[in-house]
């Protein structure tokens, strides 16, 4: 096994340039030359300076309890680069993600010269869509890795929903040089006609997304304007809390992951879902709290016990 994660990283070290850059060209040439993968799968793109990740595995989680056919997308990894890509809950397969790694290099080689090469996050982002499209899930959520209208994550096509966690500073040198104009970056994934939600943030951003929703007619909402939380109880080994939106009193939700941070991450996670639930119909708030109760998504306040300790 660790064989082929060698393997594995030694062909993405050996195709990818190491330099960060924007854009949105080589992954478009990536995907034609892999006969585009993005196109065969929906997704829900998640973006954000932080949480985003830790909605994504709730969101993840929800749909599995709900009986649905799941992909997860996220970075980056904490041992194994095989955890950035889940199905049904687990890890692809070594063998599966370097077959479609191999694919995505003998694409390199083809259609880019060396100085052209594309980055280490485009490869990997080239390798989960065609594994995806191969693995083909009733839903994909695809984590955004930095910022959102110029990440390689949104080359995809059909995007029935877009999250936008909570934002702050986020690689100003490339995102731009306040908060307004780094938010502007991530809203910007937001498909004209769509839906989305934001967790929500200062008056000034609040304003932003609002703005540009009604600008290409997104169906999108706030959730912290949209719902309020109520009884908090906060710990390291989960929280719960109850959650009361402007038509109804939802009741209490538990989550797996602690932490204060991770109510807000709940609350998005759950505005989004009641939203998903009309075209996912088998999304309900039992299936909805069993999600939340259930979120796999370590290395975020893990207690770890060794030899005995914790």
């Amino acid at each position: 096994m660790q064989d082929n994660l060698n393997d594995i990283e030694d062909l993405l070290q050996e195709v990818s340039s190491p330099l960060i850059r924007p854009g949105l060209s080589r992954m478009a040439r990536l995907m034609a030359a892999l006969e585009h993968p993005e196109r065969g799968f929906q997704a829900v793109h998640v973006v954000g300076t932080n949480g985003k990740g830790s909605i994504s595995a709730m969101l993840e989680s929800v749909f599995l309890k709900a009986g649905y056919r799941t992909c997860l997308y996220t970075s980056p990894h904490l041992v194994d680069v095989t955890e950035r890509i889940r199905f049904g809950g687990v890890p692809i397969s070594r063998e599966m993600f370097l077959y479609s790694v191999g694919k995505v290099c003998l694409a390199v080689r083809a259609s880019f010269d060396f100085l052209e090469r594309p980055t280490y996050f485009e490869v990997l982002t080239a390798a989960a869509f065609h594994s995806i499209a191969k693995y083909a899930p009733d839903i994909a959520i695809i984590e955004a890795g930095m910022g959102g209208r110029l990440d390689a994550t949104n080359i995809m096509n059909n995007v029935v929903m877009s999250v936008v966690a909570s934002i702050g500073m986020d690689h100003s040198e490339y995102l731009g040089p306040d908060l307004e104009t780094i938010a502007m970056e991530k809203f910007l994934v937001l498909r004209p006609g769509g839906s989305s939600v934001y967790s929500g943030g200062s008056t000034a951003l609040d304003s932003c997304y609002r703005s540009l929703c009604e600008k290409i007619f997104n169906k999108g909402i706030i959730a912290s304007s949209e719902s309020r939380i109520e009884d908090p109880v906060i710990g390291i080994d989960g929280n719960s809390f109850s959650l009361i939106t402007k038509k109804v009193e939802l009741g209490r939700f538990s989550t797996s992951l602690g932490g204060i941070v991770q109510i807000e991450n709940a609350r998005t996670a759950v505005m989004s879902s009641l939203i998903l639930a009309q075209r996912f119909r088998k999304i309900d708030l039992t299936n909805l709290r069993k999600g939340l109760l259930n979120t796999d998504w370590p290395g975020r306040l893990e207690k770890i016990i060794f030899r005995e300790k914790e």
